[in-house]
């Protein structure tokens, strides 16, 4: 057989089955065009995804602290030379250690952590509900956790 002949009798199968043809190739090109929708939608999605955690200041701030067993503390001359750092923007001393929270009869054990008022957006914590603290105030941040904890 020539490939004439196997042409001819493939365009005569086409026309006499033009509907299957139709479904057929309708079939083919929906499959196609969703995997290409699907493959684009699955990338913008790892885009903004990877961009918004890429964005976090939290990514971009670095914790330094006294090894444990040194018997040092930081100290002010310690945080005015590592604020005079030309690739330092921003410094916040904070100071983290376990406490106990009472409210409406419960008692909840939690870090409570002492810092400046720069500490949160360094931290990229953005607060729900009220405004940030202010150095010159004695003021707290409770979290949602702590929250539900305490029932409130």
């Amino acid at each position: 057989m020539r490939w004439i002949d196997i042409f001819r009798i493939a365009i005569r199968m086409l026309t006499v089955n033009f509907l299957r043809t139709l479904l057929t190739a309708l079939g083919i090109a929906t499959a196609i065009s969703l995997i290409v929708v699907l493959t684009g939608l699955g990338y913008g999605v790892q885009g903004i995804t990877i961009g918004s955690i890429v964005q976090s200041k939290s990514l971009l701030s670095m914790t330094v602290s006294a090894p444990a067993d040194s018997g040092t503390a930081l100290d002010n001359d310690t945080f005015e030379a590592i604020k005079s750092l030309s690739e330092v923007q921003d410094i916040s001393p904070i100071f983290a250690t376990d406490g106990q929270v009472v409210f409406n009869n419960k008692l909840v054990s939690n870090t409570v952590n002492a810092a400046t008022s720069n500490f949160l957006g360094m931290e990229g914590i953005h607060l729900s509900q009220g405004s940030n603290f202010h150095d010159d105030k004695a003021e707290i941040v409770i979290s949602p956790q702590t929250l539900d904890l305490l029932g409130v």
